[in-house]
């Protein structure tokens, strides 16, 4: 599916980056991507990864003509982590199902956490 230099180049990101179909079956998980949810998410639905109303809500924007989407969603992991989940659409490989998504989770925690500082400070002054 994703060619071998894509995969190294991609699996050096140091955000979790995925290519799914419109079954939402991910097709790549880059290094990130298998760390965040594990190595056997590969051909299997990522609604089980991610069962968030958000993500399906975006997901469906995409797969209906819009070229890109995002939204941020916390991931009860051992520490609730925010990411900003974006999804691209591009073109797939001529098969059957030519469409193709990729979806990237950013880690925007560090940012929630100045927004929550900075709102304690002003109530301090």
């Amino acid at each position: 599916m994703v060619k071998k230099n894509v995969q190294v180049v991609l699996d050096k990101l140091g955000i979790a980056v995925f290519v799914i179909d419109k079954n939402r079956t991910v097709l790549f998980a880059n290094a990130m991507g298998r760390k965040l949810f594990g190595k056997g998410l590969t051909g299997k639905s990522f609604d089980a990864a991610v069962p968030d109303e958000k993500f399906l809500f975006i997901f469906d924007k995409v797969l209906n003509g819009q070229d890109s989407a995002s939204v941020d969603i916390m991931l009860p992991t051992t520490v609730p982590t925010l990411y900003r989940v974006t999804m691209t659409r591009f073109d797939g490989d001529g098969s059957n199902d030519p469409f193709r998504a990729a979806v990237s989770f950013e880690d925007i925690s560090h940012v929630r956490d100045a927004q929550l500082m900075r709102s304690d400070f002003m109530e301090h002054l």
